[in-house]
């Protein structure tokens, strides 16, 4: 039998968010070329809202989180905030960006991530799962290492999601 902490978590998903942590409008909007791990903002404010050290030249170790392209059901890991109009990410999203609204998505302090689909399927990381689909998703929990973020489609039918934390017995 499981053992939770206080502060683990059992979710129903009945919309499109990410799990462990609920993505967050970034102000502007975005434009990136095809092929560009470089992504532009226009009336941005990456500063204040993912972070960076603001030392021109120097790589930020402030920034930890992930873009989404919520259009696409894209993520992609944030490198360094460059200026309030400037990110670089780890790899390009598949297609260009221009004009595009992006979301960010913090790094969270979850180890694992338990996924159900109830009663009628769901989709994860824009995959179409069956009904009674069951899957664990983390990290190693001794390691301490926070696991990547989901993104859950529940609307089509309940998912529900069980969130643990370092520590945690599963």
């Amino acid at each position: 039998m499981a053992t939770y902490k206080t502060n683990d978590q059992l979710i129903t998903v009945t919309t499109k968010r990410t799990v462990p942590d609920i993505q967050h409008t970034l102000t502007g909007t975005f434009t990136a070329a095809a092929g560009s791990k470089y992504i532009l903002g226009t009336g941005s404010l990456l500063f204040s809202e993912v972070g960076g050290d603001q030392g021109v030249g120097y790589p930020s170790t402030a920034v930890t989180g992930w873009l989404l392209d919520l259009t696409n059901s894209e993520f992609r890991k944030i490198v360094d905030v460059l200026s309030n109009t400037e990110c670089v990410i780890q790899s390009a999203f598949s297609n260009a960006q221009s004009g595009a609204t992006l979301y960010y998505v913090p790094e969270s302090k979850a180890t694992a991530l338990g996924i159900a689909c109830v009663p009628g399927g769901g989709i994860v990381n824009g995959t179409t799962l069956p009904a009674g689909f069951f899957n664990n998703y983390g990290s190693d929990q001794d390691t301490g290492y926070s696991c990547d973020p989901l993104l859950i489609d529940g609307s089509g039918g309940a998912i529900q999601v069980s969130i643990m934390y370092k520590g945690s017995n599963y």
